[in-house]
């Protein structure tokens, strides 16, 4: 049994100890399900439920950041809706009446704006999560409303597909999301998404529906891995396939009117297109990479994990990859972010299996594994001092949207960046061992500096996980694990024991005491 699962707190009114810290948690998530039904259903009786879509969205000015927010980030990436599309549904759909309000319109509109929305920073605009629950709830009565009297289209696949990133941005799904990604690739399928199309039916379609029809395919197969990884399943999908891949943007996406004539940044656009050919090219070698790692029976064959990560490099490691792309809100910069991301989680995920066994080929690994999982909790978990504050949340968000994205309330926290801070703690934890001290090739336990770095990145890791605690649900494991880490670590390097016995009490009290913050944290949150 872990020390987690013999980890004890107060009971609510304080008298009793001895409550098991499992038990009590579930039974904090259980009143946090009820106030958020009932916040809902206040919600939902406030107005005639689901007459007019227009009266579900917030004010314009708050859309208007939303949608800028969609094109400007995964807009580029799962090029499912473009804004020259939606641009005119857009700017009627606040001025029709309400006869005339077409409702595939809303829903399209109404998804779109819950996805932006989840990467605005808090006290800047962001929705509270009730709305965006309601949000996403009215999309789904009108998206089946219409489904009642349709047959299956590229219409209701995009919509199925908003839904299915909606929930990812806000982490409303995993990981029962990963088989309806897999259903998503057969609607996909069904429709022939797969193929080019035949001669008598391509010259019924523009070559503008042929590259859309491209678009949606590369997207819904780039979803499909996500969660395949997220949820340690393989991909509904392998092998080859008809359909072209498709062709990078040809404008840099341009959302909020200015006033002035719209020019084109050369190098953003071409940084763009970079990222998005990175992105399409690799895809058919991750979902090989995600069969491989999600087999029932693991295939542990550390030759093809090298030629793997040697042509994952070449794909995917651009040489304008750099920090940078961390700290700047473009469409281009959150992009690069993006690809970047993957390409680290993937060479983790890669090499994960063999940095953590005793084979003697583990020190390749486990250097690519220490270097990859060190850069993305820096990045992701680091302070922007210069970003804005505001009284109810003074800690300062980075500007760029995936980092946003990371430390709210999305599920990239739990499944991008806790993996790698759960291996940075492992390596941290395992320089005390004697025997690790004396093995050269280790470098957690022979540099000084490096394991400075290590502590900072854990510790910045923590702080984030530990305000994520006190606003957001499901992150508790995640907070409790390397703050018990961290504190386990600093009493080693501390202090001396003399049999193993003391040292498991000591270490059970440590983190009694994390797992009772945590509790309390959990107990202090406020309105949904």
């Amino acid at each position: 049994m872990s020390y987690i699962d013999k980890a004890t707190v107060a009971s609510p009114n304080g008298y009793h100890t001895g409550v098991p810290f499992l038990s009590r948690q579930t039974e904090l998530h259980q009143q946090r399900l009820l106030q958020m039904n009932s916040e809902l259903l206040s919600l939902s009786s406030s107005r005639d439920h689901f007459r007019n879509p227009r009266d579900d969205l917030p004010p314009k000015a708050i859309c208007d950041q939303s949608m800028a927010r969609y094109f400007e980030t995964f807009g580029t990436v799962f090029r499912i809706v473009e804004w020259a599309e939606l641009r005119e549904q857009y700017e009627s759909f606040w001025t029709l009446p309400d006869e005339q309000i077409r409702c595939e319109n809303a829903v399209m509109l109404c998804l779109v704006l819950a996805i932006g929305n989840g990467m605005l920073p808090p006290g800047q605009g962001r929705l509270p999560r009730s709305d965006v629950l309601r949000l996403l709830g009215v999309a789904k009565a009108w998206k089946a409303a219409i489904a009642e009297v349709e047959s299956y289209s590229l219409w209701l696949l995009r919509v199925d597909f908003l839904l299915l990133l909606a929930r990812l941005v806000h982490c409303t799904g995993p990981p029962s999301d990963a088989v309806a990604s897999a259903n998503l690739v057969r609607s996909a399928m069904a429709i022939s998404l797969h193929k080019e199309p035949a001669e008598a039916v391509a010259a019924s379609l523009s070559a503008h529906d042929r590259e859309r029809r491209r678009r949606i395919w590369y997207a819904v197969l780039e979803l499909d891995v996500r969660y395949a990884l997220d949820a340690g399943m393989q991909p509904i999908y392998l092998g080859e396939w008809e359909s072209l891949p498709p062709q990078p943007d040809e404008t840099v996406p341009m959302v909020i009117e200015t006033g002035e004539e719209e020019i084109q940044n050369p190098w953003l656009l071409e940084n763009l297109r970079v990222q998005q050919t990175a992105l399409d090219r690799s895809l058919p070698l991750r979902m090989k990479i995600a069969h491989w790692l999600n087999k029932p029976r693991f295939d542990a064959d550390h030759a093809l994990a090298q030629d793997l990560t040697s042509q994952l490099s070449n794909m995917m490691a651009s040489p304008s990859s750099t920090a940078s792309s961390f700290s700047s809100s473009s469409s281009s910069s959150f992009l690069e972010a993006y690809v970047r991301l993957v390409y680290q989680r993937t060479l983790l995920a890669v090499h994960c299996p063999f940095a953590l066994t005793d084979s003697h080929l583990k020190s390749y690994s486990q250097n690519i594994c220490l270097s990859t999982a060190l850069s993305i909790v820096s990045h992701f978990c680091c302070v922007d001092e210069n970003s804005p504050q505001t009284a109810d949340h003074p800690f300062p968000y980075g500007a760029c949207p995936l980092v946003i994205l990371v430390q709210t309330n999305s599920s990239f926290f739990q499944n991008d960046i806790l993996p790698a801070a759960l291996y940075l703690c492992s390596q941290l934890i395992g320089s005390l061992s004697a025997s690790v001290a004396l093995d050269p090739a280790n470098l957690v336990a022979h540099i000084p500096a490096l394991q400075t770095n290590l502590v900072t990145a854990i510790d910045g890791f923590v702080a984030l996980a530990e305000r994520r605690v006190a606003a957001t649900d499901h992150s508790e494991v995640a907070y409790v694990l390397p703050a018990a880490s961290m504190a386990y670590y600093r009493w080693e390097r501390g202090v001396q024991h003399d049999c193993s016995g003391a040292q498991t009490e000591t270490v059970q009290q440590i983190v009694d005491r994390i797992a009772q913050a945590c509790v309390v944290l959990m107990e202090g949150r406020g309105s949904l």
